[in-house]
């Protein structure tokens, strides 16, 4: 097999099929690998090294990648949030794969490849040297570094080319049915009083029942806690900022205010100026603007680009020629980064604007957050140098004007002893994580609350947790008994009018003994939903055949829902079209499995140390 990979370096497509396995290093936690090591470098892959600028290089070709897939300007933030950071790191895994293989290709094959991309070819689909400079120039990459990401590219694809699976008509059908089957049930509920009222327990009883159930009747471990807060909020009180500030921010944001204009576009693009000439003069001899599309190949799809803002068109030249026409006219060829287009405007949305007055107080309290946030800065290292003359933090809160919270006792869910979360950490679950990894007496770093701010924490006292006796939780044990017992109770009453229910005894009759009405549902699917009915039934009722009957309990458990299947109603056949898309979404699905199985052998095998700092730094310049 191994031979025949190294033979040919399969579609240009490839790239994109091999985000399924690249995307699957973010989901399954690339992350989880990641350790500190100092070094110069960003990661060490298979003992060799992954400079800055290479991984730059990478992260900038798959950004510029999946912005010309969306039609849409990427920024790096952007990409981060698709998940290219992780997905460069998984390349790297994957390329150090390929070299243990073997796996090569020749020049000529990376010639063929490239020359097979439609963008690079001129009218009559041969390889035009001039557009493929043209198009690198745009997307700022030299020759030889494409070159050489087209090699990897195709390199990698050998390998996902291995992980096809093969869905046959069995599995599609049993699929089918799976999803398609529905039922019909008769059905009533039996609420908890049928089954008769439950005796007081007596201390005996009580005891075995307290035994059973230990677990609900502890009290968990609580610490009191002194709490400093250097946030925003707290320090609004000490900004100040004027109207003629508000009003300027307003003036020079006004697009934050309301929604920016958007505009039905359709774009017709052209091989070269000479075509988007002869079909302008077209235009403007009076041809319509569909019929110029088909005659340069295009469908009324391909030329759609939806309503947009002008954010939202990729190209610059595109999109400011397309905000610049009037509603229902076209542009002269544009020369675009890809190509020359002609574009038209259909309806216009305008944009919209708040009035001052009604966002003024928003703007005020934003810009009041934002100084005070300024102020945190200093008041961090004032903090620190008391916290290092031992001054308590009560007293440090008094003296810098701070918020200080004495909690007498939190709990790791950040509740209280009534079981209510504390209101003024309730944001910040750090604080009361950072609480449970400390201990009395222990000066810990500040909690960073990132926008928020600091906040310093003292651990005062601990108590532990503790099983609560039998006479203090005399009362909810009680109740908790009688409960379970009219549950159990129920459910042995419902069991045996499930049982004749279940032989073909009439279904009302069965009911009137416990003063229900039987009631019929509507056809439904495993995964369905029936008003009326709880929302587990569907489900089980799968599990018996027609005739067949069970019972769930009711959504506030106070009753069970008897049912019978009357009906089991096969699903249509699948046609040739939903036959496809099920039998690509089962193949997708079991290349995923595949696709788990390779990461894991590929992190055990090579690993992937990445340098902690370096790597943050460069994810902290793709967020500015």
């Amino acid at each position: 097999m191994l031979d025949a990979l190294r033979k040919g370096a399969g579609s240009i497509a490839a790239k994109f099929l091999l985000g399924i396995l690249i995307l699957s290093f973010a989901v399954w936690g690339v992350g989880d690998m990641v350790v500190g090591r100092p070094s110069g470098n960003v990661a060490t892959v298979a003992g060799q090294n992954v400079s800055i600028e290479d991984y730059r290089r990478r992260f900038d070709r798959e950004l510029t990648l999946l912005s010309i897939q969306l039609r849409k300007r990427l920024t790096p933030q952007d990409g981060r949030s698709f998940g290219l950071d992780q997905r460069v790191l998984g390349q790297l895994l994957v390329d150090a794969h390929a070299r243990d293989l073997g796996l090569g290709l020749s020049d000529e094959a990376v010639a063929v490849r490239i020359q097979s991309v439609p963008s690079f070819q001129d009218d009559d689909g041969k390889f035009s040297k001039a557009r493929f400079d043209e198009t690198l120039r745009q997307l700022g990459f030299s020759e030889q570094g494409f070159v050489h990401f087209e090699r990897l590219e195709a390199i990698r694809g050998q390998i996902v080319g291995q992980l096809r699976t093969v869905v046959s008509s069995t599995l599609l059908d049993a699929v089918n049915r799976f999803e398609n089957e529905e039922r019909t049930v008769d059905y009533f509920a039996v609420p908890v009083e049928q089954a008769g009222a439950v005796p007081a327990p007596d201390e005996t009883k009580l005891k075995e029942f307290y035994d059973q159930n230990l677990r609900n009747y502890v009290a968990p471990e609580t610490r009191k806690l002194s709490v400093v807060l250097a946030t925003p909020a707290v320090l609004k009180d000490k900004a100040s900022v004027t109207d003629e500030e508000v009003r300027a921010f307003f003036e020079g944001n006004q697009g934050r205010f309301g929604t920016p204009e958007r505009r039905k576009v359709q774009q017709i693009t052209f091989p070269d100026k000479a075509a988007a000439e002869a079909a302008y003069a077209a235009l403007v001899a009076g041809k319509d603007f569909l019929e110029v599309a088909k005659a340069a190949g295009r469908t009324e799809a391909d030329i759609d680009r939806g309503t947009v803002g002008k954010e939202g068109l990729l190209d610059p030249a595109i999109a400011e020629a397309a905000f610049a026409l009037a509603k229902d006219t076209f542009s002269k060829p544009v020369e675009g980064a890809l190509s020359t287009s002609i574009v038209r405007v259909g309806e216009i949305t305008a944009a919209t604007i708040k009035p001052f007055e009604e966002v003024k107080a928003g703007i005020e309290d934003d810009l009041l957050l934002e100084r005070a946030r300024r102020l945190i800065g200093d008041l961090h290292d004032k903090i620190e140098d008391l916290r290092a003359a031992a001054t308590p933090l009560k007293d440090i809160a008094a003296q810098l004007g701070l918020k200080h919270v004495e909690v007498p006792a939190i709990d790791k869910s950040g509740n209280g002893k009534d079981g209510v979360a504390i209101a003024d950490l309730q944001p910040f679950p750090q604080i009361v994580k950072l609480a449970y990894e400390s201990d009395v007496g222990v000066e810990t770093d500040p909690v960073d609350l990132g926008r928020d701010g600091y906040a310093w924490v003292d651990v005062l006292e601990l108590t532990p947790e503790r099983q609560k006796p039998l006479p203090e939780v005399g009362d909810a044990l009680k109740l908790a008994y009688v409960e379970a017992e009219g549950r159990r109770l129920l459910g042995e009453l419902v069991e045996k009018l499930g049982q004749r229910a279940g032989k073909g005894e009439d279904m009302k009759s069965i009911a009137s003994e416990v003063g229900a009405s039987v009631l019929s549902s509507p056809a439904f699917k495993r995964t369905g939903k029936v008003e009326g009915l709880p929302p587990t039934l569907p489900q089980r009722a799968f599990t018996v055949g027609k005739g067949g009957a069970a019972s769930v309990a009711s959504e506030n458990g106070k009753a069970r829902v008897l049912f019978r299947v009357t009906e089991v109603i096969a699903p249509k056949p699948l046609d040739d079209a939903r036959r496809k898309e099920l039998s690509e979404a089962l193949a997708r699905q079991g290349e995923s499995d595949l696709t788990a199985e390779y990461a894991a052998a590929l992190e055990k095998k090579y690993g992937l140390v990445v340098n902690q700092s370096v790597f943050q730094q460069i994810i902290g310049e793709a967020n500015e």
